[in-house]
């Protein structure tokens, strides 16, 4: 113990490193995963902190419309950038492929789980918003049902 430092003190500083927001900007969106979280500012701009071991706390320079974080892995919609808005971009773990999004989907909504991510896709030619998911898939959590239209998702 150091001297001169509470123990609440020293709890109070550790968990801040790991989770207290930045406060720099109004936030428009918050996402915590594991040990780390997210957010995106006003201008798109995403922040990470916390535990940074895969990667999942640092994020691409990009601008996000959404975040989402998972155990060791974390993902983003783009926001308008020509042919690339909408696409989800990951970054941090991808052992069991789930910072591994399909790239040719234009996506609504995105939820990251432990080890698999989900999304919902626009599918016009089909009039439906449609689950797609990939990432570790042990007892199904990667296999939404196909012929259901999804409004909201979240993988736990």
């Amino acid at each position: 113990r150091r001297a001169g430092q509470p123990r609440l003190a020293r709890w109070l500083s550790t968990l801040c490193r790991l989770a207290c927001l930045p406060l720099h900007t109004a936030e428009q969106a918050v996402a915590a995963g594991y040990y780390h979280t997210c957010s995106i500012d006003g201008s798109g701009t995403t922040t990470c902190w916390g535990w940074n071991e895969y990667g999942q706390a640092k994020p691409p320079s990009r601008q996000f419309s959404a975040i989402t974080a998972g155990e060791h892995h974390t993902c983003g919609i783009l926001e308008a950038e020509g042919a690339s808005s909408g696409q989800a971009v990951c970054w941090g773990r991808n052992d069991d492929g789930q910072a591994t999004p399909p790239t040719d989907k234009t996506f609504l909504a995105i939820s990251a789980g432990g080890y698999h991510t989900c999304g919902i896709i626009d599918t016009p030619e089909e009039r439906r918003h449609q689950a797609v998911c990939w990432g570790n898939n042990v007892v199904g959590e990667a296999t939404p049902p196909a012929d259901m239209t999804f409004l909201a998702i979240s993988a736990g």
